[in-house]
């Protein structure tokens, strides 16, 4: 135990201590007791490779929690961390939260209950819990946070915990248009980039002074004890974090994208030695940023070029999944950029020689080569790499309903459904995110369809959420009739890149 308090567990001890805290379960033991077993056992579910196994390890330790909810919360906040987090372990968590919120608010270590709020937190920002209990997860996180963020708790600890919470919590706010007033609300929050920028400010702390704090306060030393990773490069990462979340509000949400881009180079600076993927990712944004604002087929072109000087950085730095994602989604940049602005024999080239490390996320794979082939690099992607398989032509009936279900949402596109046959209107209505929309969408470009396209374009621009992917699918509606155009090329590179 002392020895995994100052490093993670190696996978032989994590699965012994696992192994251990479930033959425990079902025993007779204490609070104490409870608490090293699931201390010990965290690092299982950082480690389990599927979904299905979060939700077992996080059953299989529920009566250890019962007695020590305080330690059970981190393997909750793990869990809910969880890229592919699934429905059923997402309600777990959210129910398990609930039912020992009370308790944890009781117990008075603010260290577990800055780790409720980072649960809370994950959870909202995913839109896990059912959009019918929103409010409620909210007011929870909220009281929870005020909790850690009382009068009276003046010392540079207890301070420094409560910038910590709420720098979750104006995540939460920055990253959605609906739950932003229910934060601000329950929450006391103002203005949100000046609260995140104060946030942001308060969790920048001297090495020296961080190392007294830690010394001094048993709460935070316990927080940075579960973190793992030290309270300095913890809080870095955190600072990053929010810096990149007060980028994508700026760029989504008050289209300020010249500021955006510098958030995101701010937050890429912050990231640099401590998160590969993340640092590509935001790197990638700022120049996303500034493309999605030009006004020309030249501008763009000069600021896209940004994408192959972020090429040469994105070797991963090693084959894990942690580093061939954010190495795809910066490959696929950079050829849809070289093809683009003409330089075909760099972009085939590189396509020959990188093709296997493109084709490790399977939509970035797609949706590139199908903007390298509108650009006359490569073969494109197949129907059946698009869809999975081929969509049936719809019957009559089916046709004349798909219609109405479209002209119902977009009045605008009954010239287009007129000519419109049913796999078109079957391909519009498929997919169930934007990026299946957009693949389809590129599809039709390449097969020459420029009703499909703009039928797409028309159909983006209203069945979405986000007001920026609205308005770039609008874009492509009105400027893809001609698909040769520079108006529709501007468009669906915008896109592409969005």
């Amino acid at each position: 135990m002392v020895k995994w308090r100052r490093r993670e567990p190696r996978l032989a001890e994590a699965d012994y201590a696992l192994r251990l805290a479930v033959m425990a379960a079902d025993a007779e033991v204490d609070e104490e007791t409870a608490d090293r077993l699931l201390y010990a056992t965290s690092s299982a579910v950082l480690r389990a490779e599927r979904p299905e196994d979060v939700m077992a390890i996080l059953a299989a330790l529920r009566p250890l929690g019962e007695k020590a909810p305080h330690r059970y919360v981190f393997l909750l906040t793990y869990a809910s961390a969880v890229a592919a987090l699934d429905q059923e372990t997402a309600q777990y968590v959210y129910d398990a939260l609930r039912q020992f919120k009370g308790r944890l608010l009781e117990t008075g270590r603010n260290w577990s209950l800055v780790e409720t709020v980072v649960a809370y937190a994950n959870l909202l920002k995913k839109y896990a819990i059912p959009a019918d209990s929103w409010e409620d997860a909210v007011a929870d996180m909220c009281q929870v946070y005020a909790a850690i963020a009382a009068p009276g708790r003046g010392s540079p600890a207890q301070r420094l915990l409560g910038a910590v919470a709420k720098a979750h919590v104006i995540a939460v706010a920055l990253g959605s248009n609906a739950l932003a007033p229910l934060v601000q609300r329950h929450c006391g929050l103002g203005d949100l980039v000046r609260e995140a920028e104060a946030v942001r400010d308060a969790l920048d702390i001297q090495p020296g002074e961080l190392r007294k704090i830690e010394k001094d306060d048993a709460d935070f030393a316990e927080l940075v004890a579960a973190w793992g990773a030290g309270a300095e490069k913890s809080l870095k990462a955190l600072r990053a974090m929010l810096t990149a979340e007060l980028a994508r509000h700026k760029l989504f949400r008050a289209w300020e994208p010249e500021d955006a881009a510098k958030e995101f180079e701010k937050a890429a600076e912050m990231y640099r030695g401590l998160e590969w993927g993340s640092y590509i990712a935001a790197r990638s944004w700022a120049v996303r940023a500034r493309v999605l604002a030009a006004g020309s087929w030249g501008e763009l072109l000069e600021r896209a070029e940004g994408f192959q000087k972020l090429c040469r950085e994105a070797e991963p730095p090693e084959p894990a999944a942690v580093y061939l994602a954010p190495a795809a989604y910066a490959l696929g940049d950079c050829l849809v950029y070289l093809a683009a602005s003409g330089d075909k024999k760099k972009a085939e080239k590189l396509l020959k020689e990188r093709r296997q490390l493109l084709e490790y996320v399977p939509w970035v794979s797609v949706t590139a080569r199908l903007m390298l082939r509108l650009f006359g690099v490569g073969e494109g992607a197949s129907r059946e790499e698009v869809v999975g398989a081929s969509v049936p032509d719809a019957d009559r009936e089916l046709v004349e309903r798909l219609k109405s279900e479209i002209e119902g949402k977009a009045p605008e596109a009954r010239l287009l459904l007129d000519r419109a046959d049913g796999k078109t209107l079957a391909e519009v209505l498929a997919p169930g995110d934007f990026r299946a929309q957009l693949a389809l969408m590129l599809l039709a470009a390449v097969e020459g369809r420029a009703d499909a396209v703009r039928l797409h374009g028309l159909w983006g621009s209203v069945a979405y959420g986000e007001p920026l992917l609205r308005q770039l699918f609008r874009a492509v509606y009105e400027n893809c009739g001609d698909l040769n155009s520079e108006g529709c090329r501007i468009a669906l590179l915008k896109l592409y890149y969005f």
